[in-house]
């Protein structure tokens, strides 16, 4: 249980035991007479069971806020290697691609080798990346299919900054 569930869990059961407090010894309600006292303890009672029953279900609603939000940011941070891992590769790939392709003379089947790396690493990229790092990337393989400098297209800074805002990275 982490910090946060224990401070809801004490809070509730704090609240809790001061109504169980309040309803028990009638602070804040008239005096009693005698022959009315059975009847007050059964009403304590049941007003004591029912201020636990709503102290127990506040419990459990605070620990289920506190844990719901604690599956969603470990959600967001899931992956957060294999993304890191696959962005780095997939930049690398292009790269020696990309110098292989420039050259004047190049071995072709080193070029049909880098070629086949780098579309491997796009397939991996899109299997994990949000829309917005895939669109980016699969706009640095259409600019490529064109025959146009990437660089001058500024798609590769696109894939750049897409990748380091999905892994929280400032610009």
């Amino acid at each position: 249980m982490n910090q946060q569930t224990r401070r809801v869990a004490v809070a509730a059961l704090v609240v809790a035991v001061l109504l169980v407090l309040v309803a028990s010894f009638g602070i804040g309600s008239k005096p009693n007479p005698l022959a009315e006292k059975a009847e007050s303890s059964t009403t304590n009672t049941l007003v004591g069971g029912l201020l636990v029953i709503v102290g127990g279900a506040l419990t459990l609603a605070g620990n289920y806020w506190m844990e719901t939000r604690r599956w969603k940011r470990e959600n967001k941070y899931r992956n957060y290697a294999e993304r890191r891992q696959v962005y780095s590769e997939f930049l690398t790939r292009w790269h020696s691609y990309e110098d292989l392709r420039t050259r004047e003379h190049r071995d072709q089947e080193e070029f049909v080798k880098a070629n086949l790396a780098y579309q491997r690493s796009f397939n991996a990229l899109s299997l994990i990346a949000p829309e917005e790092v895939r669109t980016a990337a699969d706009a640095m393989r259409r600019e490529e299919v064109r025959g146009h400098r990437q660089e001058a297209s500024g798609a590769p800074s696109r894939f750049v900054q897409a990748a380091r805002k999905d892994l929280g990275i400032p610009a």
